[in-house]
């Protein structure tokens, strides 16, 4: 009975003189994530990237590493007295920008009580559903976005809406990122009515930062939000295995109540299987959520090169000492075609900006090797990359992959000296997201032009 008591008292705040409850805090379920991603980590927003996380910050959204993406959770909260759902789906139009589909549900039953607080005998169902669209926009280290969304209550057959919005924004620098978002802006869910007051939705102020290490793979994480209960948490990700993570953490509720959080995730190809567990006096809350990615990554906006800035090359060799190098596709790990020739292109552009070096176009590559016949799709070897070097009449060749394990992207790159067959530079970068995968490919270039000078 104490149980149920409590949580009447938190969903079914007040009741009217004629035995009718009216609730006012219920709407504080709004704040609870969506992300099992982020229960399981302390309800740091902020991390490794899982769509459902825009719940929290919208600006998150803009961090999708593919094309497009859809997410499913659900829980069972409170010793089993409510159940949730969330669901999300995102996209990307273009390599700056980002929309996206939220919705939130959460059903419970619970006992009514009086305002001496003893059971009348009736019990109250409560649903609470919200939804929205989302659009969100990325720079080369800022990301910005907006969620509008509709509030639905319903309580005791009665039901009320209002609307809401919920902005943010995010940087990321190297392994640290920072955020911060304000949520559910808007209107009364309730107007005051007589003494009671009106029930407002339950506004929510975050503040967050994490870092990541590349290697090991680790990522920790914290977040302060000021709303009707202030609280402040975090955790750690720790992925052990390729496939695998654990997390762990604790969430300290307005000096009050201390939450144990812990998670595991498994990941298979552009699948994701989250789950959390989440403690409360009520009963333990567990999470869990499925989401798979789909299309074509998208390469984030890079910031301007220095040609276009006016400045020179960092070093330059006279055009008649130059060495002839060309470009073979790099071979796609895990990642389309399309990705992998994105990132070859990438390779060319900064080996004519490195001034270095006579680069052979990928036209004129494309219809030498036609003209011979020769096929250089997956041309990863020394013995092809001489084949085709000596077709092209260049000195150097470039060849390697482009992939993708779990949430990280790698660009392995060799430089095979046509003549003898040696490779005479050799080179893995890895990168935490897209975002960061031309600044990978920047500092493989500068390295290999200092190298083979």
């Amino acid at each position: 009975m104490r149980r149920r008591c409590l949580l009447a008292a938190c969903a079914a705040w007040g009741v009217l003189a004629a035995g009718r409850a009216v609730a006012t805090a219920g709407a504080l379920w709004l704040n609870s994530p969506l992300s099992v991603r982020e229960a399981g980590m302390g309800q740091a927003s902020l991390g490794s990237g899982d769509l459902l996380r825009a719940w929290s910050n919208p600006a998150l959204l803009a961090g999708l590493e593919t094309r497009g993406a859809v997410e499913l959770s659900g829980g069972s909260l409170y010793g089993g007295d409510m159940n949730g759902l969330g669901l999300g789906a995102g996209w990307l139009l273009s390599p700056s920008l980002a929309v996206g589909a939220m919705a939130a549900n959460y059903d419970s039953k619970f006992a009514e009580v009086n305002p001496d607080g003893d059971e009348t005998g009736n019990n109250l169902a409560r649903g609470l559903t919200a939804a929205g669209l989302a659009a969100a926009w990325r720079g080369s280290w800022l990301r910005a976005g907006v969620l509008a969304k509709t509030v639905s209550d319903k309580l005791a057959g009665s039901s009320v809406s209002a609307l809401a919005v919920d902005v943010g924004a995010a940087a990321s620098l190297g392994g640290a990122s920072i955020g911060v978002a304000a949520r559910n802006l808007g209107g009364d869910l309730r107007p005051a009515q007589g003494s009671i007051e009106a029930e407002g939705l339950p506004t929510e102020i975050r503040a967050g930062a994490c870092y990541a290490l590349k290697s090991p793979r680790l990522l920790a994480g914290a977040e302060f939000v000021h709303a009707r209960a202030n609280r402040v948490g975090g955790g750690l990700e720790w992925w052990p295995a390729a496939l695998f993570a654990v997390r762990a953490g604790a969430v300290h509720l307005d000096a009050t109540q201390l939450q144990i959080t812990a998670g595991l995730s498994a990941v298979y190809s552009r699948f994701s299987l989250d789950y959390a567990a989440v403690t409360h006096p009520l009963g333990l809350n567990h999470r869990v959520s499925l989401s798979f990615g789909f299309g074509q990554a998208v390469e984030a906006p890079a910031p301007r090169a220095s040609e276009e800035t006016g400045m020179a090359p960092a070093s330059t060799v006279p055009e008649g000492s130059r060495k002839n190098i060309a470009v073979a596709d790099l071979s796609p790990q895990n990642v389309s075609g399309g990705d992998a020739a994105v990132i070859s292109d990438m390779l060319r552009s900064e080996m004519i900006r490195a001034g270095q070096f006579n680069v052979v176009e990928k036209q004129n590559m494309e219809k030498i090797l036609a003209e011979q016949a020769f096929q250089q799709t997956g041309c990863t070897s020394e013995g092809c990359a001489v084949k085709i070097g000596k077709l092209l009449n260049v000195r150097l060749m470039v060849v390697g992959s482009f992939g993708k394990l779990l949430t990280e992207y790698f660009v392995t790159i060799r430089v095979i000296d046509v003549e003898n067959g040696k490779s005479v530079y050799a080179k893995t970068e890895r990168a935490a997201n897209v975002n960061q995968v031309e600044t990978a490919v920047k500092g493989m270039v500068k390295e290999m032009s200092t190298v083979l000078r």
